[in-house]
């Protein structure tokens, strides 16, 4: 071989191996934007997951809270309706202590007359 043969031949081997490293790193650059964008996908997934988890955990204390407070709800019904009856007990004890107090003076007072 001549020496522009050779010479001509290197520059073709050249140029394939720049062709063959800048298609390698293009194809390395887009490996790793694929796997990237595939943890983000699984990122994403995974907060989506936790955020529902998460919802359910609030729900059910919601629900729970309000099972509670509607029991402490009837409990403050069941007090209200116990103190007025007991304010009306205390109304007619009175009432009665009064009309027997009334009764005794008027018989005291009719068989001492």
């Amino acid at each position: 071989m001549t020496k522009s043969t050779l010479s001509h031949v290197s520059l073709f081997r050249l140029g394939v191996e720049g062709v063959v490293i800048v298609i390698s790193i293009l194809l390395a650059f887009g490996i790793d934007a694929w796997w990237e964008g595939r943890q983000e996908q699984q990122r994403a997934q995974n907060y989506g997951a936790s955020l529902l988890e998460d919802a359910r955990t609030n729900l059910e204390r919601v629900e729970a809270s309000r099972g509670q407070a509607e029991n402490e709800l009837r409990a403050v019904m069941k007090l209200g309706r116990l103190r007025a009856t007991i304010k009306w007990s205390r109304r007619v004890i009175s009432d009665c202590s009064r009309k027997t107090y009334d009764l005794q003076w008027q018989l005291g007072t009719r068989l001492g007359s």
